[in-house]
């Protein structure tokens, strides 16, 4: 009998993950503000200028980037070989083998084939592209901004983002019976409600301050403000510092 159920309550939450993902991207098409949000982190001209310096160094060195390449290549030839091995019952070596890495500290990064692969996959192609990016010797400021796009690029897409490639991930949700995905997208949805055309993704819940118990109620008021920060001004009690104390 409880079998049945537990088919049934995953056939309910994987109908509501269909249909809460569906909801989720309509919003995000139909507000005017979301798309562009994305597009205007960064700065389109400023962009484009260091790709074309970027790839007018390559055009400078191309001998250098060239073997760059080969190394990777045999890298992940290794690689490949190594996961054939392993899938046949023989030994292997691992290519990489980052325990200090706490994105990847669950055991089936390791002794799972498909999640091993994908692991030391993501940390050769990251290593690969970072030093690409370094190589490029630009000018100091732009050679900054470059990196830093690269390091942003390279951990958005780290596959412990992705359910499909996270086993805890999966774990619970076998266990869960997609339950916490079902939930998952409930906040989600919550977020692009209250955001008001912006993804404000929650990290605090509101509801648990209440003031004059576990947050000040000291008065003050806000000096300056943008889309960013506000800056309060608190009215002081006693002792009055000749140079204000902020506090971020």
């Amino acid at each position: 009998m409880n079998e049945f159920n537990d088919a049934d309550k995953i056939i309910n939450n994987l109908k509501q993950i269909g249909e809460k993902y569906q909801e989720a991207m309509l919003r995000i098409m139909q507000d005017n503000n979301m798309p562009t949000q994305f597009i205007n982190a960064l700065n389109q001209q400023k962009m484009q200028s260091i790709m074309t310096e970027a790839s007018n160094k390559i055009m400078e060195h191309p001998e250098q980037f060239i073997q760059h390449n080969i190394e990777y290549g045999q890298r992940l030839t290794t690689l490949l070989n190594n996961t054939m091995m392993r899938f046949v019952g023989e030994q292997d070596l691992p290519i990489y083998d980052n325990n200090k890495d706490r994105r990847f500290k669950h055991p089936s990064w390791h002794e799972n084939l498909y999640f091993d692969f994908i692991r030391q996959f993501y940390l050769m192609s990251t290593e690969w592209l970072q030093e690409t990016t370094s190589q490029m010797s630009l000018e100091p400021k732009m050679q900054q901004i470059l990196e830093f796009y690269t390091r942003q690029f390279t951990d958005a897409f780290c596959p412990s983002n992705f359910p499909l490639y996270n086993p805890e991930v999966i774990n619970e949700s076998l266990a869960s019976k997609w339950d916490n995905i079902s939930k998952g997208l409930d906040n989600f949805l919550e977020d692009l409600k209250n955001g008001r055309g912006l993804l404000d993704i929650t990290t605090t819940d509101k509801m648990a301050f209440k003031i004059g118990k576990n947050i000040a109620s000291t008065p003050g008021k806000v000096v300056m403000q943008n889309d960013l920060m506000q800056l309060i001004h608190y009215e002081p009690k006693q002792k009055v510092h000749q140079i204000p104390i902020l506090i971020i």
